[in-house]
């Protein structure tokens, strides 16, 4: 096997690795936001203003979480195409 060929199959197996954990780790983090927002549901007593920034939150690590997807799968690529 040459060596161009081992380093694909070892970038693939990165890659794949990299996914499943990715993938439980997100699953995790739904969950605990399904958690969170059904909590900030049922505080009658909760400030507006700390709900809005509870919300805000969520969203900002909901869309770092995407970003940091976004760039792992983009350099995974980059890496691929480097050996091809």
């Amino acid at each position: 096997m040459q060596q161009t060929e081992f380093m694909k199959l070892m970038i693939d197996f990165n890659k794949t690795s990299f996914d499943n954990t990715f993938n439980g780790i997100k699953g995790m983090q739904e969950q605990t936001e399904k958690m969170i927002l059904g909590m900030v549901d049922k505080q009658n007593t909760l400030p507006e203003p700390m709900k809005k920034t509870i919300l805000e939150w969520l969203d900002t690590m909901k869309k770092g979480r995407d970003e940091f997807k976004a760039t792992m799968d983009s350099n995974y690529k980059k890496l691929k195409e480097y050996f091809e």
